[in-house]
């Protein structure tokens, strides 16, 4: 299962593994998903049209989960053009989500706030070269 994942997904498994080998295995399973809905994306734009991906960043277990580099590169790998990551803060989000220790989601304030920061992962399918 691992071995179709990019080098950056694969680092990330294998430090969540240390950690928790069924989180690790979630994780695996979510970057093989969004390297496949990217595929079908691709598929499904039409020539010069623009796809865009909104993201956050995250951790599990003190490892970064750099999903927006992993989704420029998976755009990247499936033909994708003029790949652009764009950082955006998040001001005017209302019920910002919190995790704990471990990586769980919850309410609790006092537990460390994630995705204050999305990123935009913007690219283009290319006008074919058969038409």
């Amino acid at each position: 299962m691992i071995k179709s994942l990019s080098e950056l997904a694969k680092k990330t498994v294998l430090d969540i593994s240390k950690k928790d080998p069924n989180i690790a295995k979630s994780v695996a399973r979510y970057f093989m998903d969004i390297d496949q809905a990217i595929k079908v994306a691709y598929t499904q734009l039409n020539d010069d049209g623009i796809a865009f991906f909104v993201i956050g960043n995250t951790k599990y277990f003190g490892v970064e989960v750099n999903n927006a580099k992993f989704i420029a590169d998976s755009m990247l790998k499936h033909n994708f053009l003029n790949v652009n990551v764009k950082k955006h803060k998040i001001s005017s989000k209302i019920l910002t989500s919190f995790r704990d220790e471990v990586g769980k989601f919850t309410s609790s304030k006092d537990r460390k706030e994630v995705y204050s920061y999305e990123y935009i992962v913007s690219g283009e399918k290319g006008k074919s070269v058969w038409t």
